[in-house]
């Protein structure tokens, strides 16, 4: 097989270079012109998608319902009206609900005697399934049934357990889906500074 002429070696050469200049040109140019301006301009394109933080906001609770107590004895919310009250909805069958019971029972003591703070677990279920039930019922907490009547929309949300602050104003200033430790310093301190 005869080798190529240097002419035509000569001239694939020049096509290769050619290509690879190309090539080149089209990365830069790519890089020089699309990436680095979007890289530059990722934060303002980030920053301009963002929403503010969902900050507590204050709206009126709703106290027109009632509630039965273990012993069965009526309950109507409105007595709390005044207070500073930490209201809780529960399930028996729901295991983060059981779970924190027992905490919302210790804030229950800690406040035992005083008129101004008042912890409400309030269970949708009937009263005879909230007495029987021997973890809740050993927790301390204090546990109501809504005894078959649905809560009020205010309290309406999309998981149990729902726990909701409302201020000596009758204000909602605090919500919180999901189970949590309602016995630690800070929720006592927050407590205390709504009194």
């Amino acid at each position: 097989m005869p080798l190529p002429s240097s002419k035509s070696t000569l001239i694939f050469a020049a096509g290769f270079a050619s290509c690879l200049l190309g090539l080149a040109l089209v990365v830069f140019g790519a890089y020089y012109f699309w990436l680095q301006p979007m890289i530059a301009n990722r934060p303002k394109i980030l920053a301009q998608s963002l929403t503010p933080p969902p900050f507590p906001s204050s709206h009126p609770a709703d106290f027109n319902f009632a509630m039965v107590d273990t012993n069965g004895k009526r309950v109507d919310f409105q007595s709390y009206r005044g207070r500073v009250i930490v209201l809780n909805f529960w399930a028996t069958w729901c295991p983060p609900c059981q779970a924190e019971l027992p905490a919302l029972g210790r804030l229950a003591e800690h406040y035992a005697g005083q008129n101004d703070v008042a912890v409400v677990c309030v269970s949708e279920e009937v009263p005879e399934v909230v007495s029987k039930n021997p973890s809740a019922m050993k927790s301390r907490a204090p546990l109501f049934s809504l005894n078959g009547i649905t809560t009020p929309v205010i309290y309406h949300s999309d998981g149990i357990p729902a726990t909701y602050v409302i201020d000596k104003k009758g204000m909602v200033v605090f919500q919180h889906i999901g189970s949590a430790d309602w016995a630690d310093a800070s929720v006592i301190r927050f407590l205390d500074a709504l009194r």
